[in-house]
């Protein structure tokens, strides 16, 4: 049997390769397969319900294993009542509902998915929901503390792709979310360079060699863990601060304007505490510490990781 591999952009899934000849998946906003094609010929088109039935489909080609959502690796069954696998449970189009208790329950809903809005979100973890467009796919890299009771957000890099991921596990206001994404956003932003090294250190390494690489990423991670804490905090702050006067927040009060400005107020005295304990103002400043993996992939000789140290 002809073995496939998939291609990934971005952290999506974009067409597979099977006996040297490639497939690529035109995808829509959301990331479903709309379209395959086999160089500039348009093999099939696809049509979809919000909860993922197929609606219609044009072409006689075999169908792709990802189909809706299949950008972010929804991966279709062929199984009744269990349409797709999702990484960690299945999903049922026919009662759009996941087939097995959300493992963060009470945390989060334990059947529902994306909150009943499958028009512009998506549930790539099978765990938390993500805004379409938003943020790449968690394919690898884990997050501690993940369903916590002060878990809202988690950032990692995956490096099978050299981008980072954000998954976002919160039910309260759109401009608390937004916050808790400006936060994410910034730990993105100081991981990028180094994640994206260690991806194409990946590409150059040999079988367990690969580890090297992944080791060195980590130990970046390690080091840069208090330097991007502190920086993403502040980037939370600034938007929170905005949101609650944006948002009419009375901090005056025991009520600060209801759930929304609660929700806001509680996460701004918390961020500001923990910042005002933790983190030197010099911090928002310093370039962090060094990615010992060069601009190609090299691992650099002699490379010692301490706060403060650019990456170069």
């Amino acid at each position: 049997m002809a073995k496939t591999s998939y291609i990934s952009s971005n952290g999506m899934i974009i067409g597979e390769m099977t006996s040297g000849v490639m497939r690529a998946y035109g995808l829509d906003a959301l990331g479903s397969v709309v379209s395959t094609y086999t160089g500039s010929s348009v093999e099939n088109a696809y049509q979809y319900k919000p909860f993922g039935a197929t609606l219609a489909k044009t072409g006689a080609a075999a169908d792709p294993s990802f189909l809706w959502n299949g950008g972010s690796g929804y991966r279709a069954t062929g199984l009744v009542s269990s349409e797709y696998f999702v990484r960690t449970r299945h999903y049922a189009t026919g009662i759009a509902k996941w087939t097995t208790v959300d493992t963060f329950w009470p945390s989060q809903r334990a059947y529902v998915y994306v909150l009943v809005n499958p028009i512009s979100r998506s549930d790539p973890s099978g765990l938390c929901y993500l805004t379409a467009g938003s943020t790449s796919t968690p394919l690898s890299g884990s997050c501690p503390g993940v369903g916590g009771t002060d878990w809202f957000g988690c950032t990692n890099c995956n490096l099978d792709t050299g981008y980072e991921w954000t998954v976002i596990c919160n039910e309260d206001c759109q401009s608390f979310q937004n916050c808790i994404e400006a936060h994410e956003a910034q730990h993105r932003k100081d991981h990028a360079v180094c994640c994206y090294r260690a991806f194409l250190c990946r590409q150059i390494a040999f079988g367990i060699f690969t580890n090297i690489c992944d080791e060195l990423y980590n130990e970046f991670n390690n080091a840069a863990a208090h330097w991007s804490e502190c920086r993403a905090l502040a980037a939370g702050i600034e938007c929170e601060l905005a949101a609650f006067v944006k948002n009419g927040c009375n901090s005056s009060s025991e009520d600060h304007g209801g759930a929304c400005c609660n929700a806001l107020w509680r996460q701004l005295v918390y961020d500001q505490y923990i910042s005002n304990t933790y983190c030197d103002s010099s911090l928002l400043t310093s370039d962090g510490p060094k990615c010992c993996i060069d601009v190609v992939g090299n691992p650099l000789v002699n490379c010692i990781q301490h706060t403060g140290a650019g990456a170069t």
